[in-house]
């Protein structure tokens, strides 16, 4: 009988522990999800993941494979999954890249000064129907660089 007793206290305080130790591993996870880490002045509206988004200033913040764009007077708050991309030459200013397609704008690259390494979204179904109706026309599309002001 005390033996049970003594098994079933030491299981409750196993348990107890091992989700003590899975709240403490989480908050800094938590927290890193939750830093800034750009700010942009985007003079257009643009497509961003499934949403079109106005023009105004975005507060971006990135956490793994997601960047999450909240306009400051909180208009619109879009997620958007990246990937990661590469570029042999430094950039040297923060940017966010576009790509034009007509009178349409789709958000495509995220780069840092000094790094190598930078953000890409896929392309969306609405930029590729785009893509397509602009290649029947044989129209170019172009690129827009809009300055990027890194928060840190």
């Amino acid at each position: 009988m005390k033996s049970l007793r003594i098994s079933s206290i030491l299981g409750s305080s196993l348990l107890a522990s091992a989700l003590a130790i899975g709240m403490v591993a989480s908050a800094p996870t938590a927290l890193a999800q939750n830093t800034p880490v750009a700010k942009a002045d985007i003079p257009f509206d643009f497509q961003a993941g499934l949403r079109v988004m106005p023009a105004g200033t975005y507060i971006i913040t990135r956490s793994d494979s997601l960047i999450e764009l909240r306009e400051t007077n909180q208009k619109a708050e879009e997620f958007v999954s990246v990937h990661a991309a590469y570029t042999s030459h430094t950039p040297t200013g923060s940017s966010l890249v576009f790509d034009r397609r007509g009178d349409k704008y789709f958000l495509r690259q995220i780069w840092t000064a000094g790094n190598h390494d930078g953000l890409e979204c896929p392309k969306t179904r609405m930029e590729q129907k785009v893509e397509k109706v602009e290649a029947q026309n044989k129209q170019d599309s172009s690129p827009i660089v809009v300055a990027l002001n890194t928060v840190r």
